[in-house]
């Protein structure tokens, strides 16, 4: 259930990543941009504590270390780059990141000229892109147990294939509604994106590897 397991850690990511636009707008437009970068701080304070004081470390990676450390970590990444399928996934994350980053930029310009106003623009823009990262969330778990069925492979493939279909109605949208479920039908793909390029890079490495192929 390795593609579930990590289905489940990137669904936690994606809440977060939906949360974030959607309370940082709302917040941003209510008591001005500066603020959410010292309610982000809070957050990280908090994660931070959480780390300290309730995470514990299985016994088994400090096995694992204590190998690892007898390799530099050079030659760790030339080991695990010398398997062409690593090669071959990090250039597929690669592509998938470098895809969803060339949008980020320009989808609070391109909301404003779809709604043509200023007004409560960041809480519109946190909404409409926090609600693909909802869908996103969903999609990790949903996709993540049914790839350990249908394998990662397969389920990666398909997955891209539709992430990558659903740019053109974003491009061809005519209306922040129109955006917003264009968004919201391609994170249902990009959720099992990453859980299966995970479980693919660590069912490819050793264990006292697994860190360096990430």
């Amino acid at each position: 259930r390795l593609a579930f397991s990590l289905g489940l850690q990137q669904t936690a990511l994606f809440v977060g990543t939906s949360l974030g636009p959607m309370f940082g707008g709302f917040v941003g437009d209510a008591y001005g941009y500066r603020s959410t970068f010292f309610v982000s701080t809070a957050i990280v304070a908090i994660a931070l504590a959480l780390v300290l004081f309730v995470v514990r470390e299985p016994e088994e990676s400090a096995a694992n270390s204590a190998q690892a450390r007898q390799r530099s970590a050079l030659t760790a990444f030339r080991e695990v780059l010398s398997s062409p399928t690593m090669v071959t996934l990090s250039l597929i994350a690669l592509a998938v990141n470098l895809t969803f980053g060339l949008t980020g930029p320009v989808m609070p310009l391109f909301i404003q000229e779809l709604v043509g106003s200023q007004e409560r623009l960041a809480s519109i823009a946190g909404t409409v892109t926090g609600i693909s990262a909802v869908t996103a969330a969903i999609s990790a778990l949903v996709v993540g147990r049914l790839s350990d069925q249908w394998g990662n492979r397969r389920t990666l493939l398909g997955c891209s294939v539709g992430a990558a279909i659903l740019y053109i109605p974003q491009a061809l949208a005519r209306s922040v509604w129109g955006l917003g479920i264009a968004l919201s039908a391609q994170g249902m793909f990009r959720g099992g994106i990453a859980p299966n390029i995970s479980a693919m890079v660590v069912r490819n490495a050793s264990k006292e590897q697994t860190g360096a192929a990430l």
